[in-house]
């Protein structure tokens, strides 16, 4: 006949012995501890050593020598300082900023020079040209000028010159069209 194992009562289920800490362990914190002193005093002991690795290993017998008497200093003469700024101050440009250009009546009476936009400056003449070829297909005729600062070539992007306020609505048009410029003053020996 079957068996009924239901109604059994369930069997107790053992408890593993509960693990003991031994009282000859340190805790984790104090083995940290001990590592670190521990290497600090390897590092401590090596760099006392060393100085005597190296000159202990690195001798060599050395064969006796005459001595060699130091070349007689020869008299230079002396340089006139070299300053750089007589070269690069003539070819830097002054930036006008578009509000001091800005049509008014009392500055209209004054004789107005001319002025150019600096579209842009690359250091490779593609790059220059593409930007020629782009301001071309909105209608602005610019030009390209190599120049040289600091032996390092430049190819800048630039229109003009015009009257003060031609070049501020110039400059007005750019920025609809997203290219930023510079508005430059054209010095009396440019033309």
């Amino acid at each position: 006949m079957p068996h009924d194992y239901k109604k059994r009562p369930p069997a107790r289920k053992k408890r593993a012995p509960a693990r003991r800490k031994s009282d000859h362990s340190l805790p984790c914190w104090a083995w940290f501890i001990s590592g670190i002193v521990l290497s600090a005093a390897v590092v401590f002991i090596i760099a006392k050593v060393q100085p005597q690795w190296l000159t202990t290993a690195g001798v060599v017998a050395q064969k006796p020598t005459l001595p060699v008497q130091p070349p007689r200093p020869v008299p230079q003469q002396p340089k006139g300082p070299s300053y750089s700024f007589y070269t690069v101050l003539p070819e830097m440009e002054v930036a006008v900023p578009p509000e001091a250009l800005k049509p008014t009546a009392e500055k209209s009476t004054q004789k107005s020079g001319l002025y150019q936009l600096q579209l842009a400056s690359y250091r490779n003449r593609p790059d220059a040209a593409k930007m020629e070829a782009s301001l071309a297909l909105i209608g602005i005729s610019a030009r390209i000028e190599k120049v040289a600062i600091n032996d390092k070539t430049y190819y800048r992007v630039r229109s003009g010159p015009y009257p003060r306020e031609q070049a501020y609505g110039l400059h007005m048009r750019l920025r609809d069209h997203g290219v930023e410029s510079l508005i430059l003053k054209v010095r009396k020996n440019e033309g």
